[in-house]
């Protein structure tokens, strides 16, 4: 007979799944708290297209992100009529596959209350409820791909990135920050991995998006890019909304009033379809709304960012081995660039859980020289005040939203900023404890 209390070593000797089933249970309560909008976003509509093989009727760059779409169309194949099912199916998968990445990677490096107060976050949610997206799905191969890079898994983790940039052109950024950290540490296979997979999903999205429509204003598709960002960073930082005749035309439940200014181009400048250009409205607010969305998406963990460049150096990061350095540039980089990116600034600087989610419990602390990658125990000079904060500071701007508090916008930012000053303060002192 076996010995009685050996009964549970299977479960105890694996640690993330009650870790990632308390953050199953945490996030389930978070989409409970963000609730189901009751229509859809407006480029989901671009996914259900594609979904039903109607790539003709689908416009740029949505056109691009064909892996996640195309999925959904082929599991319809098998018998499955209903789309809106397998796409939440899908998502259900990618949920629990991110999940477990992410619980894997970290480890014990957490407490189950820190891995969940991180997890449960309003913009984790957000990717939960819109099911049509493919940021979940994306978010499961990324997940993936951070645990065949951990492990070194350069033929695995190529085969990834390039379903990666076959389900979202953002992947360029991925393996910009793979290849900038390989080629500083020598790593030449994982730079040569990294730039062939990239260009062999660009080819295969061109011959798999070949039948849908521009872009649009009809512009050609990087020109487009760089002015998207100049609109995007008008709205979002200046409050400035950008108007053409093209939005005009294609968005017109968007643009329904006249702009307060507009002007012809001149005839020597094609631009595609765009004739006119001008200021739909002007908002001073727009900068405090950002600001207030850029501070909660991963509560006070910015604080931590920070207080672990404060303890470090700037010039101590460049010793960081090649895994850590990819994830605090590709974090770094969604991060700042998710302002700028679209007006979904939440789901955008999402995007930089990377450097929240798996670099700061990994190797906040870490020093050269040291004999592992990560250290043992946890340097992270948290305790449950911590966590507490990092909860308010992630909910505050919704919840206030939800309770109809006089000046949201106001209350929301002031909220943010007081979670971010007592975290600072809190882990000064911790640190101090802790020397």
């Amino acid at each position: 007979m076996g010995d009685p209390q050996n009964k549970n070593n299977g479960f105890q000797n694996h640690p993330v799944i009650p870790r990632a089933a308390l953050v199953f249970a945490a996030v389930a309560l978070g989409v409970w708290l963000r609730g189901i909008p009751n229509e859809i976003d407006i480029d989901s509509y671009a996914y259900q297209k594609m979904a039903g093989g109607k790539m003709g009727e689908v416009v740029q760059p949505y056109a691009n992100r064909v892996l996640h779409p195309l999925l959904v169309q082929s599991i319809a194949k098998l018998g499955i009529q209903d789309n809106a099912l397998i796409f939440a199916g899908v998502g259900a998968v990618s949920l629990f596959i991110f999940v477990f990445s992410v619980a894997g990677l970290v480890g014990k490096r957490l407490p189950p209350l820190g891995l969940a107060a991180m997890l449960c976050s309003p913009v984790l949610c957000l990717y939960c409820v819109n099911i049509y997206l493919p940021d979940l799905f994306y978010l499961a191969q990324w997940g993936l791909l951070l645990l065949l890079m951990r492990r070194e898994k350069i033929l695995w983790g190529a085969i990834l990135l390039f379903f990666m940039q076959m389900t979202r052109e953002s992947t360029v950024l991925v393996a910009a920050a793979i290849i900038a950290a390989a080629v500083f540490h020598k790593k030449w296979k994982w730079a040569f991995a990294a730039g062939a997979a990239l260009l062999c999903g660009m080819a295969a999205v061109s011959w798999l998006a070949r039948g849908a429509q521009t872009n649009i204003h009809g512009l050609n598709g990087i020109f487009y890019m760089g002015t998207k960002v100049l609109a995007n960073a008008a709205a979002n930082l200046l409050g400035i909304t950008v108007w053409t005749d093209s939005y005009a035309r294609v968005l017109p439940h968007m643009y329904p009033e006249m702009p307060v200014w507009k002007t012809g181009l001149p005839a020597w400048l094609s631009l595609g379809g765009v004739g006119e250009v001008g200021i739909y409205e002007v908002n001073p607010a727009a900068f405090f709304r950002t600001t207030a969305v850029v501070l909660s998406t991963f509560g006070v963990l910015p604080v931590l960012l920070l207080r672990h460049v404060k303890n470090t150096g700037w010039k101590k990061l460049k010793d960081l081995p090649f895994f850590p350095l990819v994830l605090l540039l590709s974090g770094v980089a969604f991060y700042g660039l998710g302002m700028v990116s679209g007006r979904s600034v939440d789901r955008l600087t999402g995007y930089g859980w990377p450097v929240f989610w798996v670099f700061l419990p990994l190797f906040y602390g870490w020093k050269k020289g040291a004999q592992n990658e990560t250290m043992d125990p946890p340097s992270i000079p948290c305790n449950t005040l911590f966590w507490v904060l990092q909860i308010l500071c992630q909910w505050a701007p919704l919840l206030v939203f939800r309770i109809h508090a006089p000046f949201q916008l106001a209350a929301g930012l002031a909220a943010v900023l007081l979670c971010h000053w007592c975290a600072w303060k809190l882990l000064a002192r911790l640190t101090a404890q802790n020397a």
